[in-house]
């Protein structure tokens, strides 16, 4: 009979255990935006306001070009340019490092 109790005793610890561990991980889990009723609430405000500034600068773009949606086009057929300074002669990095023990003068 003493079994039981030590049984039932163990079982009843267990199972408080469990409830603590879960309610633990709960308050301290990832909000996630959908839930969030105030970031500042939870201390996110700073967090919240960069990715809300970065959504408004996205959505403030009207457009984006055809030719940025056609596959399999390169930006600038000029080999060696940038694809920012297409149109520009000359290097794209002009930067020129000098002999080194790592590249042992290979590019000289």
């Amino acid at each position: 009979m003493s079994s039981n109790y030590v049984l039932l005793f163990f079982l009843v610890a267990f199972s408080a255990l469990a409830v603590a561990e879960s309610s633990y991980f709960r308050k301290n889990s990832v909000i996630l935006p959908h839930k969030l009723a105030t970031p500042e609430a939870h201390g996110m405000g700073k967090v919240h306001e960069i990715t809300e500034r970065h959504r408004r600068v996205l959505a403030g773009s009207s457009h984006i070009s055809y030719s940025a949606l056609s596959a399999n086009k390169v930006p600038c057929n000029n080999r060696g340019q940038s694809y920012y300074n297409c149109g520009a002669t000359g290097k794209a990095n002009p930067y020129q490092r000098s002999c080194t023990a790592a590249t042992r003068c290979a590019r000289h």
